[in-house]
């Protein structure tokens, strides 16, 4: 119905948007903005919400947790599986077509930065920053970007803060002439960032589930090996002679295999460090797989382009 009634105000003549979700993918999303009047600017003001990647970093002045602000600057295809894109139910996602501009495009950004604890600093590995505190607590602080940034990596910027796990709370009242709805509900938005001391004499199971997509191995390695020097080298053997030639990334399957598996013994711990170069869009379908299997919330998934993580307890598998 939306995009009927984006198209008939375009062929009308009329200056329209249109905006679509991938029903998979919640992620990433298509906007469209027709019929712009000639030598008129057009203004897209996008607002949302986004969960910060906490990392731990350590430098000659200790150990300290960072919060991480990333903005992509290319979305890179992801893999669908034939069954997951016959179970879409308004067919599949518009296609943006590559256009060329005569005149570069030109990127600027800047940042207010609001926290309970003093920010202690801000860095990047390629972009620079300048930052100017607010107020002596150091609680507030404009962000700007310095250098000229290159479309080749994500806009990032690593937050320090003085005390990462002071909570802060976000009251917003409802407005009660709004009549119905969403709108007239109050919302409350918590912050916090726990930190889980992890014990030195965990004994730790770790699978690494290797994207080898699009070798067939004579043999395979059925259960755990102790790291020696011997199964160390056997196992960059192994790598070397690896190479990407079994289809598509159908990363479910192998995941439900490796829950089916008991972990190693008793007060064990398992980790899944999952390596590929691409992303997938049956994302729902394997987040959903991984708490059903598991038995237990899905309250550590750490998803980045490269890497996604699992960690839970042995008695909770």
């Amino acid at each position: 119905m939306a995009k009927e009634t984006y198209q008939e105000a375009v062929d009308a003549g009329q200056t329209a948007f249109y905006m679509e979700e991938d029903e998979f993918m919640g992620d990433t999303f298509t906007m469209k903005v027709g019929n712009i009047p000639p030598t008129e600017t057009a203004v897209i003001e996008l607002r949302f919400f986004c969960q910060l990647q906490a990392q731990e970093i350590t430098d000659d002045s200790g150990n300290h947790t960072v919060a991480i602000f990333a903005l992509p600057s290319v979305l890179n295809p992801r893999y669908t599986p034939e069954a997951s894109e016959s179970q879409r139910q308004f067919g599949p996602p518009n296609e943006i077509p590559f256009c060329k501009v005569n005149v570069p495009y030109t990127f600027s950004f800047s940042a207010s930065l609001t926290s309970q604890s003093s920010i202690m600093g801000v860095t990047s590995a390629k972009d620079t920053f300048q930052l100017k505190y607010q107020g002596e607590e150091k609680k507030a602080a404009k962000m700007t970007l310095q250098s000229d940034f290159k479309f080749d990596h994500d806009l990032e910027m690593e937050i320090v803060f003085a005390d990462p796990t002071k909570l802060m709370v976000t009251y917003e009242e409802g407005d009660s002439k709004a009549g119905s709805g969403i709108l007239t509900l109050d919302c409350l938005t918590v912050n916090f960032l726990p930190t889980f001391e992890e014990g030195t004499d965990a004994r730790n199971e770790v699978i690494f589930l290797i994207d080898r997509s699009v070798f067939v191995m004579s043999s395979n390695w059925p259960r755990p090996r102790d790291y020696t020097e011997a199964s160390m080298e056997a196992a960059l053997e192994y790598q070397k002679n690896t190479t990407a030639d079994m289809g598509g990334t159908e990363v479910l399957g192998a995941l439900k295999s490796i829950y089916a598996k008991k972990i190693t013994g008793s007060d064990w711990h398992r980790k899944i460090i999952f390596l590929t170069d691409g992303d997938i869009t049956n994302q729902p379908e394997v987040i959903m797989s991984y708490s059903l299997v598991s038995y237990i919330p899905v309250f550590a998934v750490h998803y980045l382009k490269w890497r996604l993580c699992t960690d839970f307890p042995s008695d909770q598998a």
